[in-house]
């Protein structure tokens, strides 16, 4: 167990800034028990965490070893009368950042709206909160919300990785490989380039692909699903649902089983990919741009 404070009146106010140059660090390391983390871009060459606390005692201790620095905050019990606001703000340069990981148990993090960043590993997690990230080039970006909502916007990379265990999921505009998982949520990605899966067990998904360079799975257990693809695309579909129907705009290329819930065929030539839509108990509508 933790050290206990005792707050009766006061509002959370600037009780330590830690500065960390990229000459010394590179790998940033941030974990937090009970914190929201609002995320800043910063035009100087130093990581910089600005920490709003109630009390002295939750002051984070930062270690720099091997060009990694580890910023752990302290597991502290406040007890908490009259007052609040307790929050940190971390500032990052937009390059010179290899590995970046950041973690609250209980809160949210927050990519402030002019924020852009490029790294080579992107990890962002709360168990108890909401993600809004955006603006990233990087070679893999991973989001995880054990009970909370993601939101990702603006962002290029290898792969993209976005998983919540009870919330919703928005994606825009996401470049590259992508993979997204909502144990009971809706997930809806619009303005997508590239290949990837789209998983719900209990919600809906609406996925407008912009440009398709490889292939598509999507599947709600029960919701659902709603695909929108290139006029021009070439591919194979196949689609299926348990308990609903089948609406496409390709039917002339399709062949229908007899109850009419499973479909298949090749659209166009030389089919690059395949888009393959499967809902459990829900219905499956596949069309093309407008």
């Amino acid at each position: 167990m933790g050290d206990m404070a005792f707050v009766m009146f006061g509002q959370a106010k600037l009780r330590n800034t830690i500065e960390i140059p990229l000459s010394e660090a590179n790998q940033i390391e941030l974990k937090y028990s009970s914190k929201n983390l609002k995320v800043y871009p910063t035009e100087g060459d130093s990581i910089i965490i600005k920490e709003y606390l109630l009390s002295d005692k939750e002051k984070a201790e930062c270690v720099i070893e091997n060009q990694k620095a580890t910023v752990k905050g302290k597991n502290v019990f406040t007890f908490v009368f009259v007052g609040g606001g307790e929050k940190i703000e971390v500032y990052l340069p937009k390059e010179g950042i290899d590995i970046l990981s950041m973690e609250t148990a209980s809160g949210n993090i927050t990519a402030d709206e002019a924020f852009s960043i490029q790294a080579k590993t992107v990890c962002i997690g709360t168990s108890s909160g909401n993600i809004k990230w955006r603006n990233t080039k990087a070679e893999k970006v991973a989001l995880a919300a054990s009970s909370g909502n993601i939101h990702a916007w603006e962002i290029s990379a290898e792969e993209t990785a976005a998983a919540t265990s009870s919330g919703n999921i928005d994606a825009e505009n996401i470049n590259g490989a992508f993979a997204l998982a909502a144990s009971s949520g809706n997930i809806h990605a619009l303005g997508m380039s590239g290949s990837g899966s789209a998983n719900t067990g209990s919600g809906s998904i609406k996925v407008e692909m912009d440009e398709v360079t490889g292939d598509l799975k999507l599947k709600a257990n029960s919701g659902g699903v709603k695909v929108f693809l290139p006029r021009e695309l070439s591919f194979t579909l196949e689609a299926q649902t348990g308990s609903g129907s089948i609406h496409t705009d390709y039917d002339e290329q399709l062949s229908y089983n007899k109850k009419g819930n499973q479909a298949s065929g090749i659209i166009g030539r030389d089919a690059s990919c395949t888009v393959r839509a499967e809902a459990g108990s829900g219905s499956v509508k596949i069309s093309k741009n407008s």
